[in-house]
């Protein structure tokens, strides 16, 4: 079948887990047929809760719950059905709910996917135009699902091998069983940061072992300098928004080196975190031009997951501040950050910065209007990304 495969997982994700969250006991059915009009049918059907006639109608706008899960306590940000809709709508298809009077429900998903020949496709994207002439393996360390996914994605695009950690215990553990020549490490993380991590491969690599080369993703002077320290043990940086000439620039450097042990640091990306636009043309460009190797712009990829995933990140960020809970959600305001600028928001980027240094610092009262202000950036760059890749 021919389809938008990221669309389409991510709609089937959404209403899938909806289905088992609200589903104590009995089942979750999942059927999938051709209809006579030639569509895919997708239904999806629990023993669960049910919906209320009354939240049907408005079970697909934003930030909508059915009455009965809030009094349950469900969590949730009433965003997911939303964005299924979106997404649904922007495929060419159709979204339905229904629910039984004695309880479970019913989503119905029909969406043109028109079958096709099967081809012979080695599935490797097509080599770069430059020297390298092997696909060099890489290790992509990002607790943000936004950053791993799209930074993977220029990668494969430049002829990578690819693999990716979303924790720095995941990453010590990827590069103990399949050392990759390169490893691209966020510094920040929760539990075990990225110079942590680090040292920790670095003291478990064996004498004579393959070692790594180890580069950082950073945002900030610090986090080069920690990079480049004799603490980090780190072999060079990138700074944040990643580039795709960069990371070309990267992998042909590594290419050209023979010997590991003497690798020269890498620097590259030199451009100003912040500009004063809304938005850095410059990145947006560089993502408007990049495709996936379903011939998807980067940008719309990007967009699609910034749009997912950034407004569950505030409702936990503005859960913790309700709850005075401010420093553990400082991580949190760290990912939104990263979110943004990995799409060039800058401005919006800014405002994640000063949200993540109030709430390390345990102020609420600053947590509180800087919270604000990043939640007003942010219903703009949803707007301006909802325009920019298409999505009602």
């Amino acid at each position: 079948m021919r389809g938008d495969r990221l669309r389409v997982r991510q709609v089937l994700t959404n209403l899938i887990a909806n289905a088992v969250k609200f589903t104590e006991r009995g089942c979750v059915d999942v059927r999938v047929t051709r209809t006579a009009a030639g569509r895919i049918r997708f239904v999806i059907e629990d023993t669960g809760i049910g919906i209320a006639r009354e939240d049907l109608a408005r079970l697909f706008l934003p930030f909508e719950r059915a009455a009965d899960a809030a009094r349950r306590g469900y969590g949730g940000t009433g965003l997911g059905l939303s964005i299924a809709k979106a997404l649904t709508d922007a495929m060419g298809g159709t979204l339905t709910a229904a629910s039984r009077r004695q309880g479970g429900s019913r989503f119905t998903l029909e969406l043109p996917l028109p079958a096709v020949e099967p081809v012979e496709s080695s599935g490797v994207a097509p080599p770069s135009p430059h020297r390298r002439t092997h696909r060099p393996t890489v290790l992509v360390v990002d607790d943000s699902p936004v950053g791993r996914e799209l930074v993977c994605e220029m990668l494969r695009g430049l002829g990578a091998e690819v693999r990716s950690a979303a924790t720095g215990e995941q990453a010590v553990a990827e590069v103990m069983a399949a050392p990759p020549e390169l490893v691209l490490m966020d510094l920040q993380m929760p539990d075990l940061d990225g110079a942590t991590t680090t040292q920790l491969i670095r003291a478990q690599t064996l004498p004579g072992a393959p070692r790594p080369r180890i580069v950082a993703l950073t945002a900030n002077a610090f986090g080069r300098a920690q990079a480049l320290g004799s603490s980090g043990g780190m072999d060079g940086y990138l700074v944040k928004p990643a580039r795709i000439a960069d990371l070309r620039a990267l992998l042909d450097r590594i290419a050209d080196e023979t010997d590991v042990d003497r690798v020269p640091s890498v620097v590259a990306g030199g451009q100003p975190l912040f500009e004063p636009s809304g938005l850095d043309a410059a990145v947006v460009r560089d993502l408007s031009s990049a495709k996936t190797r379903e011939g998807r712009s980067l940008l719309e990829v990007a967009g699609l997951r910034v749009l997912e995933d950034t407004p569950a990140c505030l409702a936990q960020i503005d859960a913790a501040i309700r709850g005075k809970h401010l420093p553990p959600a400082a991580h949190v305001a760290h990912r939104v950050k990263g979110n943004c600028l990995m799409v060039g928001a800058s401005t919006a980027a800014a405002c994640a910065q000063r949200l993540d240094d109030a709430l390390a610092q345990d102020d609420a009262k600053a947590a509180r209007v800087q919270f604000r202000t990043l939640s007003r950036a942010f219903d703009e760059l949803e707007r301006t990304l909802r325009a920019m890749i298409g999505m009602r």
